[in-house]
């Protein structure tokens, strides 16, 4: 559903561009004027990208196979870099041709038709951009959230074509030139921005804190969880992600209630949320000792104290053999992180003499 709903966007865009391609090139070419020409090509660049949308999203429709197990999903974003190049390409070019303008000027010869039309174009760029972005957001689709944004800067250059042929036609002003490298500029900033977006994702953003805040939740309402940590979520493309993370239970806990504990973190977390959970791990809590539970009370409240820990989370004191073992969350900008984390072992040791200390330091990965 969710891909049939992208091709039947991008077909609209498709045909909607060809339209004004079509428009914007017949008036450029009889009024001379390089700008409508520039915005002309640039609808031109704008459905083929439509047409590599819809080819990335058809692909990533592929399912999981043996070299791929994690499905094609991420096709999705290879189409929305392709896209960016292809913007950055036709801002190069437009810029060449606006630099030729500048080096052998010639007169534009605008007329009232021509300002119509802009016009028209203006008011559909605007109507197709909302329309398209507005699908690309609910369906979380890189790409045509991109083509969305791109028909929306597009409405701005076609509305400084607009001011060179009003500004030709009422005041004798010819700007064409000016107006042609603003429009270059314009398209090499959109594709810039298309491409360093696409290409976090691809190299990995940090999870948005509302998906990781509903797994949370969704893994909290399971019975006999005492908290969730350790949640890791991997993006294999819009919509697709698999995920680890930790539960707390009651040390008295068997092995039987952990393993029917763990079904349902996973079965409810991919009903509510989607997301796949491909392991569940276990963190241990002690239960019946009230000497236990100061100790956790008093260690968590000075590593919090410290300034520099998030989070302290999977704590067991080990009595017998006389350890204790936590982790503390760590943001990434924190540095020295060894002496701080040799400075924190050395107040345990004083507080509780004879105990040895297991410290795991987590990344900052989740909200």
């Amino acid at each position: 559903m969710r891909e049939k709903k992208i091709i039947q966007t991008s077909m609209i865009a498709i045909m909607t561009n060809l339209f004004l391609v079509f428009f914007k090139m017949s008036i450029g070419l009889m009024a001379n004027s390089l700008s409508i020409i520039l915005d002309a090509v640039n609808n031109l660049s704008d459905a083929l990208s439509s047409i590599i949308t819809i080819g990335g999203t058809s692909l990533s429709k592929k399912t999981a196979d043996k070299e791929h197990p994690y499905g094609h999903g991420r096709y999705e974003y290879i189409a929305a870099l392709v896209v960016a190049f292809i913007i950055l390409y036709v801002g190069i070019q437009s810029m060449m041709e606006a630099i030729k303008l500048w080096i052998y000027p010639s007169q534009a010869k605008y007329s009232w038709w021509s300002v119509l039309i802009v016009l028209v174009a203006i008011l559909v760029k605007v109507f197709l951009g909302n329309y398209v972005q507005k699908i690309g957001v609910q369906l979380d689709s890189p790409s045509l959230k991109n083509s969305g944004q791109d028909a929306k800067n597009d409405s701005i250059l076609s509305l400084a074509t607009l001011i060179s042929a009003v500004s030709s036609l009422w005041f004798r002003l010819e700007i064409d030139k000016f107006v042609s490298v603003i429009i270059a500029v314009f398209i090499l900033k959109s594709g810039y921005d298309v491409l360093s977006e696409t290409l976090s994702r691809i190299l990995g953003e940090r999870i948005s804190s509302s998906l990781t805040g509903a797994v949370i939740k969704a893994a909290k309402r399971v019975p006999n969880v005492c908290g969730v940590y350790d949640l890791f979520i991997n993006d294999y493309g819009p919509n697709r992600w698999i995920g680890s993370l930790h539960v707390e239970v009651e040390d008295t806990t068997s092995a039987s209630q952990i393993d029917q504990l763990s079904r349902k973190v996973m079965k409810q977390v991919y009903q509510e949320t989607g997301v796949t959970l491909s392991a569940v791990g276990i963190y241990a809590r002690n239960s019946r000792s009230e000497v236990v539970n100061e100790m956790r009370n008093r260690i968590s409240h000075h590593c919090l104290q410290t300034g520099f820990v998030k989070q302290v989370h999977g704590f067991l004191v080990d009595q017998e053999n006389k350890r204790i073992r936590f982790d503390i969350v760590v943001p990434f900008e924190v540095k020295s992180l060894n002496q701080k984390q040799m400075d924190l072992k050395e107040w345990i040791k004083k507080e509780y003499p004879g105990y040895a200390i297991d410290l795991t330091i987590d990344p900052d990965t989740t909200d």
